[in-house]
This record gives structure tokens, sequence and C-alpha cells, in this order.
């Protein structure tokens, strides 16, 4: 309370409580050059003896969350980033720390040392798809980002000379985005495992709801997935010893066949037809309510057993038989709009003939737009169609999703529906 901006080093003071209590310090704008940075232990230990002075029967935590909004543009602010990289994980272009965190030693008030864990999440990595931004975050909450001129944004260290207080108001809000939505998916998690935890991604999240249902209905994931588990041995250099650790790996047959598997998935299709800016106009998008859970519900149990090889084209004409294939095609010369994907340095390409590694729906309508298609290497995976291992899975996503949208819940209608596209 009461500490200026100083452009070099701010006003010596007494800190009252915590590793520095009596102490004379010099108190500067953390971030103004970097002889003003400080590690991250000690901006934890000033956090805590700043809510002890608050509130004397605060309990000193065992763990700790911290949130952040692209944390790949926070970290570097602490003077130790260069120790910590070696203590976080980099997921899709950001940081973060995976299950187990990172252990801290802090210095109580009483100038005890304690190790805590400290988790870093981001919630980027935590919105659903699409609505990845910081606002798009804070409307979610019902929460807004405060609104700042386009010059301040781009020129903040101005924005807190001229108005400081404003400067402080847009800091503090963004923090407490964060702080409110991970609140929102704390609450989330221990409705769907029972843990009050803050995930690393929603896609983790979504495979342990789907584990969790798979465990409720007696469906075995090694079965489905055509997996095993194996023993693995490695050696302990600090106890000089081999330890043993249960691993689950690929069954050999999928193990073979996979790579096939892997360079026919494209993602979705996100396709411009003509270079340089469109007209303005209304433009329609059509869109396939809940598109990936109902192809997923298509899905019967893998008979991975039975999985083998085929060159005939007739095999791969259902849609709904997992197949997959190397093809070489060539459309017609009226065709508008080939459908066969083809990877390059430049993304995907849909050229008139070439060859595509593809599934078999993409096959099918290739087949119906009056393509020549030729299979040059091919696999049918074939599966019980009585037994869908994502069917109670499925229907529980959709029932959130339909009770959100009922009662104008937007955070659980996405929510649910980045948990169901995820798996």
């Amino acid at each position: 309370k009461g500490i200026g901006y100083t452009d070099r080093r701010g006003p010596k003071v007494k800190m009252p409580h915590g590793p520095f209590a009596g102490k004379p310090v010099h108190i500067g704008l953390v971030g103004v050059g970097r002889d003003n940075r400080i590690p991250i232990d000690h901006f934890l230990e000033w956090v805590f003896s700043e809510g002890i002075g608050h509130d004397p029967d605060m309990v000193f935590p065992n763990q700790i969350y911290l949130v952040g909004h692209f944390t790949l543009a926070d970290l570097p602010a602490f003077t130790n980033f260069g120790d910590m990289k070696k203590l976080v994980d980099a997921v899709r272009k950001t940081f973060i720390t995976t299950f187990k965190g990172t252990r801290v030693e802090l210095s109580e008030y009483r100038g005890t040392k304690r190790a805590v864990t400290v988790n870093l999440r981001d919630s980027l990595l935590l919105a659903p798809e699409g609505k990845g931004s910081l606002d798009d975050i804070g409307e979610i909450v019902g929460y807004r980002k405060l609104k700042v001129d386009q010059f301040y944004k781009e020129h903040m260290d101005q924005f807190l000379l001229d108005a400081p207080k404003e400067f402080e108001e847009y800091g503090i809000r963004d923090a407490e985005i964060c702080v409110k939505y991970a609140e929102r998916i704390m609450e989330q998690t221990l409705g769907i495992t029972g843990r009050r935890y803050i995930p690393p991604t929603l896609s983790s999240l979504g495979v342990e709801h789907l584990t969790n249902t798979w465990k409720e209905h007696d469906i075995n994931p090694s079965e489905v997935l055509g997996t095993e588990l194996v023993n693995e041995y490695q050696w302990n250099k600090k106890e000089h010893r081999t330890f043993k650790s249960r691993v689950r790996v690929p069954i050999d047959i999928r193990f073979i066949h996979e790579n096939l598997a892997i360079e026919c998935y494209h993602g979705g299709r996100n396709e411009q037809y003509f270079f340089g800016p469109g007209e303005e106009d209304d433009w329609v998008d059509y869109d396939l309510r809940s598109a990936y859970t109902t192809a997923m519900s298509i899905i019967g149990t893998p008979l991975w057993n039975d999985i083998y090889s085929s060159r005939d084209i007739s095999e791969f004409l259902d849609p709904s038989v997992m197949g997959f294939a190397l093809v070489e095609f060539d459309f017609q010369e009226k065709t508008r709009f080939p459908c066969l994907p083809v990877r390059c340095n430049a993304g995907i390409l849909y050229p008139m003939k070439g060859r595509s590694c593809c599934c078999t729906p993409e096959i099918v309508l290739a087949k119906e737009m009056g393509a020549t298609v030729e299979i040059l290497h091919g696999i049918i995976l074939p599966d019980d169609k009585d037994v869908s291992p994502f069917k109670e899975f499925i229907t529980s996503t959709l029932n959130h999703r339909n009770k959100a949208k009922d009662e104008g819940n937007k955070f659980e209608d996405l929510f649910w529906k980045q948990i169901g596209n995820s798996c």
C-alpha cells in the first residue's frame, strides 16, 4: 500500500511479515528492468506473507495452483526462469506442469522452510475450441475483460505513467478472469472425477471421463484401444539398482498398422476457394450439430485380431467400415471441389489427382463424385457394431449439453462440447 512507481529502485521499506520481516528492502515495479525482477519462490513467499498479515488464521498451503493466460509470456518475468524451464512442460506453445507439479521450498512467516507443490496451469489450454482469448473466457464466466485504448495496449509502460489506477485495475481483472475460470473448471472436475483439482488440459479431463465411464460399464480399455500392460525395467542411478514399472503399449498388430491410420487423419476441412478478401455480404456457415460425437457413435468394438490388408476397392465403399488406405486418384475434369487431402509443406491441398492417405468415408465420397480411385495399400479393422464402447460416454456428454442449453448456461454447454470432442 502506498508504494509508488520508480524507474530504478523503489522506496526503502520494512517488510511486516515473511522471510524479509523487519528487513529494509527496496520495492520497485516488477518487470521494469531486469534488476527489479524476483524469483518465483520470493514472489510466492510475499503473496503468503501478505495473506497471513491480513488473516492470521490462514493455513500455509501444501499445494498451489498458478493460473495464467498464455504463461509463455508470464514466466520469463521471473529471474529464475532458466531453472524453471527444466521443471515445466511445453504444451501447444505454452508452459504448464503435468499432474505431479513442481516442488518448491518456501519460507514461512516464522522463518521455517516448507516444501509445497506448485501446479502451473494455462487457461488457454482449458478453454473450449474457438474460445481461446481472454475476452472469450471473461464472457463465459460473466466477468468481462476491461477495455483499453489500442495505443496503451502497445505501450503499457506509458499506460502505467498516465493512469496508474486504471493500469492496476486492468492487470488485476485479467488475473481475476483466470481465477474465476479455473474455479469453474475445478467445480466441473469434482463432479466428473470426485476429486478437486485443475487438469492440465480439457482434453485430459475428457479422456478421464471416458475411462471412468468405461469402468462403470465394465468395458476393458485395452480391448477397445488394442493395448496391453508390460513390464519395463530401468536403471536407478541414485539407488544403483533396476526398478520395474508397468506401462501400457500397443499390441503388435496395432503397432504394425497404426502409422497408416495416423497419416489418414487430417482434422476438419477448412478451405478457401479464392485469393484475397471476399465481398461484404451475409455469409452462412453450415454446421453439423454434435458431429464428432455422432461419428464416434458409429464405431463398434474393434476386433484387433481380425485386422487385415486389402487392395479391393469394394471393401472400402461402406463409410461405417474402419478402413485406412494409401490411394491414387484422378477426378473428372468438371469436378469443382475434389475431396481427397494431400499433405504438402503449405498445409493440406485438395488437387484433381495425386496420392492420398485417407479413410473409407472420403473414398466413398470420391467415388460418388466420379473419381477413379486405386487402393495402393489398405487395411480394414473389423468391429462389432452390437457393442458400442462410446455409447454411454456420448449419451452422458449430450445430456449435459442439452441440460446446459435449456438452462442457458453457456459455460457448461461449451465445456461439455469440448469434453466430447476432445476424445
